[in-house]
């Protein structure tokens, strides 16, 4: 299992603040050509998509608990913010 640190905004005291995300890298699983996947690409401004090769690989970030209650937590707030906006409505903050 390898883990990754993503820098964050500076925090009010001055130091760098990271997010440590374990990953963890696997083969994929092909049971005859409709186990494979192709990578694609469409370059920026172009309406052309083309394939780049075959997808071997792929990459599970484990995530923590609290990834999944803060996630739960912005998924309801952009809900609840979206209702707001469809009939009419604004939180006032």
């Amino acid at each position: 299992m390898q883990s990754i640190s993503i820098p964050l905004r500076k925090a009010d005291s001055g130091d760098d603040n990271t997010a440590q995300f374990q990953l963890d890298c696997s083969a994929i699983q092909s049971g005859g050509r409709q186990g494979v996947m192709d990578c694609i690409q469409q370059p920026g401004g172009s309406s052309d998509i083309r394939t780049v090769g075959t997808i071997t690989h792929k990459i599970n970030v484990k995530a923590t608990d609290d990834s999944y209650q803060m996630t739960q937590q912005r998924m309801k707030e952009a809900e609840e913010e979206r209702k707001g906006v469809r009939y009419g409505r604004s939180k006032v903050r």
